[in-house]
């Protein structure tokens, strides 16, 4: 993901106590919307549609602290394997793949009325919310691999598949995070192209919100009950 943005005094389009703004331009990023499904009257038919405003501000919030965790859970694990092999050397006959997850980010569009905007804060909500992510170059025939779904551990492709040491390497940085997290949270959904990962889900214990809200919230519905968020 590039950035572009000649940044001179000439050229601000603004200024406070302690920065300056400029235009810039964004290079090989692809914007992510979220939508939900919306039936007619007579049930006939589904449409996609989009959130508006300040929900789908939250959402995409949600979304992006979701990639955040993520990298930050696999990003331990890995640095664990290497420190293993540091300490005794690299396993024999098997290859440690260099695997990173895309670069991502928040990019919020105001509307004129709002030249200042905090979540939270009553000002006017933003008009469009996006999740930026670095662009993957496909090559044509290409596709994105799924190794492990979400709603399994185990690997989502055969042992005959030229990607399945991939998988298996996937597998171990599931372990080392279900373990060194005391059995509270792994992520799951690994999927890529190129060895660059890209939406993943991560899966938690209920226990989790039972320590964050109390005994009583022991899963998303009793989250949702109480009008609290859930962990993701």
């Amino acid at each position: 993901m590039g950035l572009t943005s000649p940044s001179t005094m000439n050229n601000e389009i603004g200024h406070g106590g302690f920065k300056t703004c400029h235009p810039a331009w964004l290079t090989s990023a692809s914007a992510k919307e979220l939508y939900q499904w919306k039936c007619n009257q007579n049930l006939t038919s589904n449409k996609r549609s989009r959130f508006q405003g300040s929900l789908e501000f939250d959402k995409i919030i949600i979304e992006a602290n979701l990639h955040h965790y993520a990298v930050a859970l696999t990003t331990f694990a890995l640095g664990y394997i290497d420190r293993q092999i540091q300490n005794k050397g690299p396993p024999p006959d098997l290859p440690i793949p260099s695997l990173r997850f895309v670069e991502a980010g928040v990019f919020v569009a105001l509307s004129n009325a709002a030249q200042h905007f905090k979540a939270g804060s009553g000002s006017d909500a933003p008009q469009k919310t996006y999740l930026l992510e670095e662009h993957i170059p496909i090559s044509d025939g290409g596709d994105f691999i799924k190794y492990i779904h979400n709603g399994s551990p185990t690997p989502n492709i055969s042992s005959s598949h030229p990607e399945y040491q991939t998988t298996l390497f996937l597998s171990t940085l599931q372990h080392i995070q279900y373990i060194k997290t005391h059995q509270y949270a792994y992520v799951s959904d690994y999927q890529s192209f190129g060895g660059i990962l890209s939406d993943p889900q991560i899966m938690t214990s209920p226990t989790l919100l039972s320590i964050i809200y109390g005994p009583e919230v022991d899963g998303d519905d009793a989250a949702a009950a109480q009008l609290r968020s859930t962990l993701w």
